[in-house]
């Protein structure tokens, strides 16, 4: 109810500065972006959040495995 009622003091505190309503506002409008590889993306995100590895989308000639490392783009099988 408490929440309720901030929003709605928001919005009017709002409307009286600016003179029109707040609108929707989000991150996840964008399309995804044809010309980029999903592995190229993963490896990207993963980066951005700090994990060290990230799941590549074809396996390892060597072992098979699709955990890759974000510092170098190794297998993880691999290089242990």
């Amino acid at each position: 109810m408490i929440e309720s009622l901030f929003q709605d003091r928001f919005s009017t505190d709002f409307n009286s500065v600016f003179g029109v309503e707040r609108g929707h506002f989000s991150f996840g409008e964008s399309k995804d972006r044809a010309d980029i590889p999903q592995h190229q993306k993963n490896r990207s995100n993963a980066r951005s959040m700090g994990r060290t590895t990230y799941m590549h989308t074809k396996p390892c000639k060597a072992c098979g495995g699709l955990v890759r490392k974000v510092k170098n783009n190794e297998c993880v099988g691999c290089s242990v």
